[in-house]
């Protein structure tokens, strides 16, 4: 008796050990598998940013260059800051935090390069923003653009505040703080930014320069930058300065170009740097004058309108 419990104990435990030796089989076979979907859909999801972004933004370079408007161009180049790879990072389990940093990798290149190839046009001469050379004109726009962030990096940025939030832009100033910044090793993207530096030096004062002229155009009658030599001698002795005119949503837009550039000046000094604005601009803006007749004349907007001007126009 003894002998057959014994031998029905010994068939239960090696079929249960075989059951469970399935089982751990079956486990690692659909965790390989897992594994593989995973790398699939990554591999899928790459290449589907991939080839729709890189073609996206070839096409909206070709149409900002073709636009002979400024405010067509910088519509355009804006749409190509946010068809950047890094900008449709999901931040999920299958776009990683390495996946984000090779996509950062290969956006610096791409951008560095391209932005030097309308340099090796243009030289690195000061230019006015109310040029009529196309590439300049190029350049001006990608400048007051590169902030820009797609709607999806937003989404995933609001969804974890703790994460960076990355631009052309930000980036590029990371890259001049490191620089300064001795005691520590640069990133791998400031040390591919830095190979650039005339070129990024250069697109730096010219955002300066456009977003400081872009508030003018909305508090004169003149709409076309182009056009501002033939305004100067028709204002040689002045022109009314609209801004109390402008409703709200519109003194915003003009106090956000300003505080961009004011921000910026900001930083640049922080570094021992300056920002110098063109002449021109300089010239004409400060011909401009304030009517008693205004009726925001005390306004707080106005006020911060008045000492903006008074930090970029000293």
């Amino acid at each position: 008796m003894k002998i057959l419990v014994i031998s029905c104990f010994m068939v239960l435990l090696t079929t249960s050990c075989g059951k469970l030796d399935d089982f751990e089989k079956k486990s690692t076979k659909m965790a390989k598998t897992s594994d593989k979907l995973h790398d699939l859909s990554g591999n899928a999801l790459d290449l589907q940013r991939k080839g729709g972004s890189s073609i996206s933004r070839l096409e909206y370079l070709k149409m900002m260059n073709e636009e002979k408007n400024f405010i067509g161009k910088s519509e355009f180049a804006s749409k190509y800051m946010k068809a950047f790879e890094f900008q449709s990072w999901l931040g999920n389990h299958i776009d990683s935090h390495k996946e984000r940093e090779r996509m950062l990798d290969e956006a610096v290149i791409e951008f560095c390069r391209r932005l030097a190839s309308y340099y090796y046009e243009t030289g690195f001469n000061e230019f006015s923003p109310t040029t009529n050379n196309n590439d300049e004109l190029n350049i001006f726009a990608l400048s007051v653009a590169s902030h820009q962030l797609d709607a999806t990096q937003e989404k995933v940025l609001k969804r974890n505040p703790k994460l960076k939030e990355f631009s052309i832009y930000n980036m590029i100033k990371t890259a001049f703080l490191e620089i300064k910044d001795a005691s520590q090793e640069m990133s791998n993207l400031s040390s591919e930014m830095m190979v650039y530096e005339r070129e990024l030096r250069h697109f730096l004062n010219s955002r300066y320069n456009m977003l400081i002229a872009m508030s003018m155009t909305k508090v004169s009658k003149v709409s076309e930058l182009s056009t501002i030599s033939k305004a100067w001698k028709r204002y040689i002795t002045g022109w009314d300065n609209e801004f109390d005119s402008l409703n709200e949503s519109q003194r915003e837009r003009v106090l956000k170009y300003l505080d961009g550039a004011v921000k910026l000046k900001k930083f640049m000094n922080s570094l021992g740097e300056d920002l110098k604005l063109h002449s021109k601009i300089k010239g004409y803006y400060k011909k401009s004058k304030f009517s008693d007749k205004n009726k925001c004349l005390n306004c707080e907007d106005l006020k911060t309108y008045r000492a903006y001007l008074g930090e970029v126009l000293e």
